[in-house]
């Protein structure tokens, strides 16, 4: 596996690779979990797989591809990626799945930055989005923005040392990723 960034544009580099054809553990040839927010409405690009600060990641949206569901309430919704998006592979959040994740141009950055997510019309806590590669957590609030059509998601951001987070994402497993829990 090679290690992937940030091109000048945005675009990703090197390390980018395309999912084989066996099933993984937990991944979308096994049968990921779909979200319990939105179904996708468009077919999706093949998934890729790569190495980032560290971390086995799958990419499910490249930027500037469409990511669009329907909401709880049968809304409609869609939005144009301006950053990786997929997941943490063998890691699980607190909605069941794997810990989502969003990439940024540096991944050398010292920190991660979880931000926790609120159930659509309610302050109930509903998951945690990890952005990597982000030099501070006002660059990956941005990121959020720029990627959710409703900025009433955001419930709150603890940033967490690179160095800690892999203990996180084991500690953690299937709950709420806190900055100062373990």
């Amino acid at each position: 596996m090679q290690q992937a960034g940030m091109g000048e544009g945005g675009e990703m580099g090197g390390g980018l690779l395309p999912e084989s054809g066996a099933p993984e553990k937990g991944g979308e040839a096994e049968g990921k979990k779909k979200s319990k927010k939105a179904t996708d409405a468009a077919p999706r690009a093949p998934l890729q797989h790569m190495e980032f600060a560290g971390f086995d990641v799958t990419i499910e949206n490249m930027p500037g591809t469409e990511r669009s569901g329907v909401d709880q309430l049968g809304r409609k919704w869609a939005v144009t990626m301006t950053h990786p998006y997929g997941y943490i592979r063998n890691t699980e959040g607190a909605d069941g799945d794997e810990v989502d994740c969003f990439l940024g141009p540096d991944p050398q950055a010292d920190s991660a930055y979880v931000v926790h997510t609120k159930h659509p019309g309610t302050l109930q806590y509903d998951e945690d989005k990890l952005f990597l590669g982000f030099t501070d957590a006002d660059s990956a609030i941005a990121a959020f923005f720029e990627n959710y059509s409703d900025r009433s998601f955001l419930q709150a951001v603890e940033t967490v040392p690179m160095s800690d987070l892999r203990r996180k994402l084991i500690t953690c497993k299937g709950r709420k990723i806190e900055a100062h829990a373990d």
